[in-house]
């Protein structure tokens, strides 16, 4: 018979006897590999995050194109996808990151300038966008400020995360964890393209929603309430005659993001397997859905009660089409499923010495 292997932890066996490694309660180097949930929490993925959307908060409420090409290059769909995209991907990668939160001095110069790249990009990003909304879709110049408005919009989402990682970093993560980048891809492409689906439960979830968008109104002095549903297009319109009065649509009513959390929470239960508690991960789904259903009635409130102060009913349809609010639950959803995961996700237990290792077996 072949000698077995002697590990470094392996107890001696009687003379004639191989020496065996005791049984350990470590975790295998597969299971080892699953990402914690706290893995992605670190400095410069989340500057990165905060600057992303920040710059997206900011541009998104100033445009909305019906026509022509960015008709779908500006989709709100497409910024959808690249969040989702990116969430999933730090979610089910971050672990692989490396490097902590160390901040590497020598690279600050070069960071710096990525980050005055972003800052130029997103000015010029700016203008353009404000040039392509008061021009018509096919004129001499439409075509190239295309190709522009999209250069500039690709420059900028590069250079936030340039900014704050490394190029060399980044491409090593990128490169050591592409098959999870392709899953997180294909979740939210799928996503994607199941939204209009999902936009269409609006119908049936928006009574409640109504409901308490009203009682918020009461309760802050409006009077003069409305609430019906419209016989041409079967959606709500609520709010104050006194304040502002909107239809509330599909589009706007970001039904999207309920599904979204379901689809965190159910990439971190893959990505976990035995580590997490399935019953308490579930409670937290269903309390979830049930704050973010809650929350869409208070966004609902906020954009009436701004619309009103400000005398401009454009600022609440201008707020409620624009990725705001959705890049806000999604943040949201990050908060709830990872300062929750202490609850419902098990630790790797460690390795604890074998006081009664069993017998050597026979060579």
């Amino acid at each position: 018979m072949q000698r077995q292997p002697v590990s470094d932890h392996a107890q001696p066996g009687p003379a004639g006897t191989a020496a065996v490694a005791p049984p350990s309660l470590a975790p295998s180097a597969a299971v080892a590999e699953l990402p914690h949930p706290w893995a992605w929490l670190r400095l410069p993925i989340l500057l990165s995050l905060l600057l992303w959307g920040a710059e997206v908060a900011v541009l998104t409420p100033q445009f909305e194109f019906k026509a022509g090409a960015m008709r779908y290059v500006a989709h709100p769909l497409t910024a959808n996808f690249v969040f989702l995209a990116t969430v999933l991907f730090l979610l089910l990668a971050g672990d692989r990151l490396g490097g902590g939160n160390a901040w590497d001095r020598r690279t600050a110069p070069h960071r710096l300038a990525w980050l005055a790249v972003n800052l130029v990009s997103f000015a010029l990003l700016w203008a353009v966008t404000l040039r392509l909304q008061g021009m018509a879709a096919g004129g001499p110049a439409y075509g190239g400020l295309v190709a522009a408005w999209g250069v500039l919009a690709l420059t900028v989402g590069l250079t936030a995360w340039l900014a704050f990682l490394s190029a060399r970093r980044l491409a090593a993560w990128l490169g050591d964890s592409w098959e999870k980048a392709f899953a997180a891809t294909v979740l939210a492409l799928t996503l994607t393209l199941l939204t209009p689906e999902i936009r269409r439960l609006w119908y049936f979830l928006h009574p409640p929603v109504a409901g308490l968008t009203l009682q918020l109104l009461e309760w802050t002095g409006y009077s003069e309430l409305v609430s019906f549903v419209s016989p041409r297009s079967g959606n709500p319109v609520l709010g104050s005659r006194q304040a502002v009065v909107l239809e509330v649509t599909p589009f706007c009513a970001e039904v999207e993001s309920l599904a979204v959390f379901c689809l965190l929470g159910g990439a971190l239960l893959v990505a976990g397997g035995q580590r997490i508690h399935r019953l308490r991960l579930g409670v937290v789904l269903l309390g979830g859905l049930g704050l973010l259903y809650v929350l869409n009635a208070v966004r609902l409130y906020l954009l009436i009660d701004l619309a009103a102060r400000l005398d401009d009913v454009l600022v609440a349809v201008k707020l409620a089409h624009s990725r705001v609010g959705h890049v806000a639950f999604l943040a949201l959803s990050l908060v709830m499923l990872i300062g929750t995961s202490p609850w419902w996700y098990r630790q790797a237990p460690e390795a604890a010495p074998d006081l009664h290792p069993p017998p050597g077996g026979p060579e």
